[in-house]
């Protein structure tokens, strides 16, 4: 039996963007929830474009961030929030 994931996974595309993948079913409630992020980080200044697809989120940045960890956690509280 597949277990289910309960935390996202976000993966660094070089040093232009990431990958934010949601954990759990793949299913409307879940695409809901990265419509909603999407939205929320678009605002964020470090945030070039935020393009959601299917239960994830590409965002690529203005310049290449210093503080990746203060992202990926900006992100998680982001989710979690949602």
């Amino acid at each position: 039996m597949d277990e289910v994931k309960h935390t996202p996974t976000i993966s660094l595309l070089g040093t232009s963007g990431l990958l934010f993948e949601a954990p759990g079913a793949f299913d409307l409630a879940h695409q809901r929830r990265i419509w909603s992020l999407a939205r929320q980080v678009e605002s964020w200044d470090w945030v070039a474009e935020a393009v959601p697809g299917m239960t994830n989120l590409l965002l690529t940045f203005r310049v290449a961030p210093r503080d990746i960890m203060g992202i990926e956690d900006s992100l998680r509280c982001a989710w979690e929030a949602g």
